[in-house]
Formats: C-alpha cells, sequence, structure tokens
C-alpha cells in the first residue's frame, strides 16, 4: 500500500493508557498511520494546527476540556466535508 492511501488517525483521549493501547493496536494494521494524540480538547487545536488527520477518535466522556472545543473550533474550517455532529 502506497503512503498516500494510508488513512491518517487523530486521537483524542484524556487517558494515557488508552491513547497508548489505541495507537498501539492501530499502527499494527495496513493502511493506518497514526499522526499524533492528545490529551485535552486545547492540546488537540495545537495539533490540528500542522496534521491532517483523516479520522479523529475522541473520548466523548472526557473529564476535562471537552474536544469539541477543538472539533467545533478547526474541523470546521478545516479541509473536512461538515461539522462535528454533538
Amino acid at each position: 500500500m502506497k503512503n498516500d492511501t494510508r488513512i491518517r488517525i487523530l486521537i483524542i483521549d484524556d487517558h494515557p493508557v488508552v491513547r497508548a493501547g489505541l495507537s498501539s493496536m492501530l499502527s499494527t494494521q495496513p493502511g493506518i498511520e497514526m499522526i499524533g494524540s492528545a490529551a485535552s480538547g486545547l492540546e488537540a487545536l495545537a495539533l490540528l494546527e500542522t496534521l491532517v488527520p483523516d479520522v479523529i477518535l475522541v473520548d466523548l466522556r472526557m473529564s476535562i476540556q471537552t474536544p469539541f472545543v477543538a472539533c467545533q473550533g478547526k474541523v470546521e474550517r478545516s479541509r473536512f466535508a461538515g461539522p462535528c455532529e454533538n
């Protein structure tokens, strides 16, 4: 598989073990490229300044700094087709 056909994934979760586990598991799959992970919505915003994920995996029950801050603030203005669903 060519690099340009890989699915680029960003993980947003406030639990380090979950981020590490998902990243480890997904990075072994053909066609998947883990491009980053964030522990908060604000950290995700910073990463989205330079990263262009195809998929963002989001913990919907994060204890602090809801990831929808990042999702609505950045993704709607990016190359993605539509806004995030609440």
